[in-house]
């Protein structure tokens, strides 16, 4: 059944949406405006449909993994960890070329991260609730990073068709870490895949949102943007958590 501009843009939009859909969204309903039953064309048959494999890119779901799991089993996961400070960096980056809204304290985070404290998913915050309501936005990011992250580890751990891998390693490895999660996923590999991840990793475009980037730049541009006390202030906070041990060392007792 084809949608219409219409009912395209009535669509729950509630979950991450990568920004070449939110455009399409706000195309369907500047359409919509003069054309109001304007159809969307298939471009798919039936029988590549039911060969297709449909991919869901999300950052919210992570912290209600388990319960997606549950409910949609059986699933691939493909979990996707980068450093906190190259996240960081990231965001404020996307913040000054006005990809995105300014980093603030929002009291839903606070709201959030006060909730997740005494779950297992903080494990090793150096932090208690009493001690939020001074952070900076920044620490906030952090301790949400960690939480996120360590708890998307625990609920797909014993799962054999989930992964967890370091973005930093895909970036340094590509085809190589790309091999091992397809098989995770029994996505079968193919030349045009290798070929993409070849042309891709060449080029360097200084788009925000391109896929056309240099990888060793991209994730090591984090140790150059981001001042050292915001580095320090990072690792103290995330350093010792699950996720964070990910990214650094593990400090001796003692």
């Amino acid at each position: 059944k084809q949608k219409t501009a219409y009912e395209i843009y009535q669509c729950d939009w509630s979950s991450d949406v990568c920004s070449s859909d939110l455009a399409f969204v706000g195309s369907a309903k500047y359409a919509s405006t003069f054309f109001p039953r304007f159809p969307i064309p298939r471009l798919l048959t039936d029988k590549q449909v039911s060969k297709s494999r449909t991919v869901w890119k999300s950052l919210p779901v992570l912290r209600q993994l388990n319960a997606f799991l549950d409910a949609m089993c059986p699933v691939n996961v493909v979990h996707i960890v980068r450093h906190p400070c190259g996240v960081l960096a990231s965001r404020l980056r996307g913040q000054q070329n006005g990809h995105m809204a300014p980093l603030e304290q929002k009291r839903w985070q606070l709201d959030s991260v006060r909730e997740l404290l005494d779950t297992d998913a903080a494990q090793g915050l150096p932090i208690t609730k009493e001690e939020l309501k001074p952070l900076s936005p920044s620490a906030i990011y952090a301790l949400l990073w960690a939480i996120s992250n360590t708890k998307a580890m625990n609920d797909i751990e014993h799962n054999p068709d989930c992964i967890t891998v370091r973005y930093e390693d895909l970036c340094a490895n590509p085809v190589e870490t790309s091999k091992r999660i397809f098989e995770c996923i029994a996505l079968p590999w193919h030349d045009q895949t290798e070929q993409f991840l070849s042309q891709s990793t060449s080029h360097d475009s200084t788009r925000y949102y391109s896929v056309f980037k240099n990888p060793e730049r991209v994730a090591n541009s984090w140790r150059e943007e981001l001042p050292a006390t915001e580095q320090q202030m990072i690792a103290e906070l995330v350093g010792n958590n699950r996720a964070g041990r990910l990214f650094f060392p593990v400090k001796a007792d003692g």
